[in-house]
C-alpha cells in the first residue's frame, strides 16, 4: 500500500515511491532554467532581523513604520467576527 499523508484541510496526498522520486528529481535537474539553489545562494536568500530593521515599509503607497505595517498585515490576514442574517434557510 502506498504511503500517504493527510493535510490540515483533510486532503490525503499519496507520496511518491523512491523510484518515482528519483525520476522526478532527475527530470527537475535536467531543466536548465530551474536549477536548485546552492548552499551559498540559499544562505544569501534568507532574511534576517537586521534586513527588516533596514527596510522601509509602505501602506497604500505611503511611508509607514514597521509597527504600522505589521498591524496592516494582521488586519488583512486575520479572521474577523461577523454576524450575518440570511433571508433564506442555510443548511
Amino acid at each position: 500500500m502506498r504511503e500517504t499523508i493527510k493535510t490540515q484541510t483533510g486532503r490525503i496526498l499519496v507520496l511518491p515511491t523512491d523510484e518515482e522520486d528519483a525520476l522526478i528529481t532527475e527530470a527537475a535537474l535536467a531543466d536548465p532554467d530551474a536549477q536548485p539553489f546552492t548552499d551559498e545562494e540559499m544562505e544569501a536568500a534568507k532574511l534576517t532581523h537586521s534586513d527588516f530593521d533596514r527596510a522601509s515599509f509602505r501602506i497604500d503607497n505611503r511611508q509607514a513604520s514597521k509597527t504600522e505595517w505589521q498591524g496592516a498585515v494582521r488586519m488583512r490576514i486575520c479572521k474577523k467576527r461577523t454576524s450575518v442574517m440570511p433571508d433564506v434557510p442555510v443548511y
